[in-house]
Formats: C-alpha cells, sequence, structure tokens
C-alpha cells in the first residue's frame, strides 16, 4: 500500500530502527515528471503479504501512527 508523507524519510528511519524496512519509490531521473518526482520523494510502500500475521500488522501500524501524528 503506498501512502504519502511529508516526512518520509525520518518515518523510514524510524521504522529501520524497530527493524521494519519497507521499500521506496526512487525519482524519474532524467525523465519530466514534475508531479512524478514529488510524489517518489514522498512515496512509501507498507508491505502486505501472507509473511505477516494480524499481530504483526497492528505492530507495524502502530509505529506508523506513533510517528506520523
Amino acid at each position: 500500500i503506498p501512502i504519502y508523507l511529508s516526512n518520509r524519510n525520518n518515518v523510514r528511519k524510524h521504522l529501520f530502527q524497530h527493524n521494519v524496512f519497507f521499500p521506496i519509490h526512487w525519482p524519474f531521473d532524467g525523465m519530466n515528471l514534475s508531479k512524478g518526482n514529488e510524489l517518489a520523494d514522498k512515496e512509501l510502500s507498507i508491505v502486505i503479504d501472507q509473511r505477516y500475521s494480524e499481530t504483526d500488522m497492528s505492530y507495524i501500524l502502530n509505529l506508523l501512527g506513533d510517528f506520523v501524528k
């Protein structure tokens, strides 16, 4: 699930400190997509798949909620 965060890098660092690793979206170098680059700089993808339990997802969402308030 992609989420848009004005402070994406700080949130990502906070998650990393709690052993939660989410991919980021890289800028579109060499392309004239100013809105795409803006989104790429602020977007973080929350990974949801069969490897995570409901407890895992609650933990992740609580980490996000505590930091993003």
